[in-house]
């Protein structure tokens, strides 16, 4: 792909390509939802945390399980936040 763009546009660098190449792939991923994978928080679930610090790669969560079983969905925010967000 570099080499192709390089031919139309031989003044961008090889950085500026990959750059756009990633971020036309990042949303090309989200709009047709094609990456699917799963992840586990590392080191666990904590008891009464709301929110984890998830990779950025990751752009929507259909699912959470808990204890292999699926957690219900909210409707909005909890009413309770975590005690390190307050």
């Amino acid at each position: 792909m570099i080499e192709v763009i390089k031919e139309q546009h031989p003044e961008v660098s090889d950085q500026r390509i990959i750059q756009l190449l990633n971020r036309a792939n990042r949303e090309f991923s989200i709009q047709s939802r094609v990456s699917n994978s799963s992840y586990v928080v590392s080191g666990g679930t904590v008891k009464n945390q709301t929110y984890y610090t998830l990779p950025t790669a990751i752009t929507t969560i259909e699912d959470v399980y808990i204890n292999k079983e699926c957690a219900d969905r909210l409707a909005g925010k909890p009413k309770k936040e975590d005690e390190d967000l307050t």
